[in-house]
């Protein structure tokens, strides 16, 4: 069981609700003021920095992604992953894949085969932030000045573009991140709360003991005990389950919010969590 204090100071809550209003248009908005505006000059291979710093400062940490769509062409060539590289937000746990004739304003777009260094076609190098009207602003990787630009002018090509799950609609969720405890229906604020996520083969959810059709749904778990990871991910009908670092097929899980303290059962055994998230968009 973990216990949380869930009081927030008033104008800490002010900030936050007011950052919920809309967090695509600070994404933009804090993009707009670096355009013609030196980022770490000097420095090779900052746009995936840029594009984290960005978000960063519109109130948004952007996940790191561990099996990125080129991954099994890194392992090919013997490449590394980490959140300095573009494919580290080219998977589901950043946000669904979008058509570029759908994107919107403050979306991720991301490229490939923009060096010509002997590694295999098709791995993701550069990364940006469209600005709708096929333009985007980004950091080249040769030179420290930000640019907004057309999407056509980078090397390279379009690998593709990614929505930011903080851009969806409001989800609901039970959260538990450096120490702090969050939870809400539908984006409103809630103090208990049960949720729930059966995986044996098709997904479903419940939310207060309703069976919820979920869009998607990420769990994320670091064990206190074992510091093992566990996480599930759900969108565009695939889902992906690992447990204790292996692929399983199947996986149950409950979480509950109640009184500040926070219950999680993995499989039917309650296990202690040090860093919880758990959402459910709603189809």
């Amino acid at each position: 069981m973990t216990t949380i204090n869930t009081t927030i100071p008033g104008r800490a809550a002010v900030r936050e609700a007011g950052q919920a209003v809309d967090p695509r248009a600070r994404v933009v908005q804090c993009a707009k003021k670096w355009v013609n505006q030196p980022f770490r000059y000097g420095v090779k291979a900052q746009c995936c920095e840029f594009v984290r710093h960005v978000f960063g400062q519109a109130g948004i940490k952007l996940p790191v992604v561990k099996f990125p769509s080129d991954y099994a062409l890194l392992v090919h060539d013997g490449l590394s992953t980490g959140a300095g590289y573009a494919d580290s937000l080219a998977g589901d746990e950043v946000g669904p894949k979008v058509k570029l004739s759908e994107a919107q304003a403050g979306d991720i777009i991301l490229y490939k085969d923009t060096y010509n260094d002997g590694w295999s076609q098709g791995i993701i190098t550069h990364v940006g932030i469209y600005m709708g009207d096929e333009k985007m602003i980004d950091r080249p990787t040769m030179d420290g000045t930000v640019l907004h630009r057309s999407v056509y002018t980078s090397t390279g090509s379009i690998a593709e573009l990614r929505r930011p799950r903080q851009f969806a609609d409001p989800t609901t969720y039970i959260k538990l991140e450096a120490g702090v405890v969050k939870a809400a229906i539908k984006g409103k604020a809630v103090y208990s709360l049960e949720m729930g996520l059966s995986y044996l083969g098709v997904v479903t959810a419940m939310v207060n003991g309703a069976p919820r059709a979920p869009k998607s749904v990420t769990i994320q778990v670091v064990d206190s005990q074992t510091k093992q990871h566990h996480y599930f991910l759900y969108a565009e009908g695939k889902a992906k389950a690992v447990v204790n670092g292996l692929p399983v097929r199947t996986l149950t899980c409950r979480a509950k919010l109640e009184g500040g303290a926070i219950h999680l059962w993995m499989n039917g055994k309650e296990i202690r969590s040090k860093r919880l998230v758990f959402e459910i968009e709603s189809a």
